[in-house]
């Protein structure tokens, strides 16, 4: 039997006990996909991912809009995750520009983030957040089947940065437009294989204050270069050098 290419393999992160030894039950919302949007065929296959790193291809033996099986044709072991663990810390915003960075962040290569309160965010009510969950969720397992990877990023409730500056990683970085002095590639060091935190402000920026807590709670204040940056493009940057500078967009 000749193997389509894996790379146009339509992808798909299925709950883990839908994944047996040999079968895959696919679920009512993701059969329904298969059915009527992509209008897949018996026999075509796909690949099917457990956020573990593992991802499977399966050939889909039975179909049904609300319930799709398929079989396990082979254990795949292409892990396309980045050695580097990326916890990009940003401040909520308008919808679609945190949703941007999200989508974004996650096709870079970003591991976890968490949505922060500052003092110059524009949303600050925890109940409005809450709602939009489920639709964050979404987001970054959708962005991580189209990018490949293998694992979708988590992301935190929503704290205040107070709270954030306290997480743990072995490197903490503050994005700062008035620091002139360290960028991100003079503030790193150790191995590619740690935990990296970065912090990015709101559209008016980290107030002086809270650039002080942070760097009185061990956090490197560093600059993203000499232009002013909006804090969608802030994030993508900081994630983007931090990965380079370790050899992960090699």
């Amino acid at each position: 039997m000749e193997l389509p290419e894996r790379s146009n393999l339509n992808r798909f992160f299925l709950p883990a006990n839908t994944i047996q030894t040999a079968k895959v039950q696919f679920p009512a919302d993701r059969s329904h996909q298969i059915v009527r949007v992509l209008r897949l065929q018996k026999g075509d296959h796909v690949c099917v991912l457990d956020n573990t790193g593992k991802s499977y291809l399966v050939e889909l033996v039975e179909l049904d809009a609300k319930s799709c099986l398929g079989e396990i044709i082979e254990v795949l072991t292409n892990d396309t995750e980045p050695k580097t663990n990326v916890h990009l810390i940003v401040a909520l915003t308008q919808r679609e520009k945190f949703e941007f960075i999200l989508q974004k962040c996650t096709e870079i290569g970003v591991n976890r983030f968490t949505p922060v309160f500052t003092e110059r965010s524009i949303v600050q009510g925890m109940s409005e957040v809450e709602k939009k969950a489920e639709r964050w969720g979404r987001i970054v397992m959708e962005a991580s089947e189209q990018c490949h990877r293998t694992r979708i990023p988590h992301i935190d409730e929503a704290i205040p940065l107070k709270q954030s500056l306290l997480i743990d990683a072995e490197q903490k970085l503050i994005a700062f437009e008035n620091n002139h002095k360290f960028n991100i590639h003079s503030a790193l060091s150790g191995s590619m294989d740690e935990k990296i935190a970065v912090l990015i402000g709101p559209e008016g920026g980290f107030s002086q204050q809270e650039v002080e807590l942070a760097i009185a709670n061990g956090w490197k204040s560093v600059s993203l270069g000499p232009r002013i940056l909006r804090m969608e493009t802030a994030s993508m940057v900081a994630a983007t050098l931090i990965l380079d500078h370790f050899g992960e967009l090699d």
